[in-house]
This record gives structure tokens, sequence and C-alpha cells, in this order.
């Protein structure tokens, strides 16, 4: 028996529609920081918002960074606590 493929976001998208959060939460999976995990990530059209607590500034740029890359979001809306 072999060992099945690994699930990509690639092999994710021809099951189905990747949603923005999806592919914003996908993208902080791949940047090996776990903290980013627990960032809530909401889309309203072409708008994400970001919302929850992290332990540096230094982490809250990140996600913004990553998020306005995102194909399909136009703003992002940074709402992350810093403890």
């Amino acid at each position: 028996m072999t060992n099945p493929e690994p699930v990509t976001p690639s092999a994710i998208s021809s099951v189905k529609t990747l949603t923005l959060e999806d592919r914003v939460r996908i993208s902080f999976e791949q940047l090996g920081y776990p903290q980013l995990n627990a960032v809530r990530c909401v889309a309203n059209g072409d708008q994400m918002l970001l919302t929850g607590e992290l332990s540096s500034f230094y982490l809250k740029q990140v996600a913004q960074s990553v998020a306005v890359k995102i194909p399909g979001v136009r703003e992002v809306r940074n709402e992350i606590h810093v403890r």
C-alpha cells in the first residue's frame, strides 16, 4: 500500500472552491508560525477582517502582509490585539 498524496491548496481547490478565508488560513499555515492559526479571518466581499490575539506586533504585521497579497482581497482591516 502506498502513502496517499499530500493535500495541497491546489488539490483542495480542485475538489471545491476555496473561500477568501480559506486561502488566507492556508497561507498562514504555510508560514510556519503556529500563533497565526489563532487569527480569525472574515471576508466581506473583497475586504478581509483579521481579529484575535498575537504575542507581537511583528506577527500582527505578518498576518496583514499575507492577507493583503491574497488574490481577491482588496482591503484588510487588522483588528488583531497584541498581548
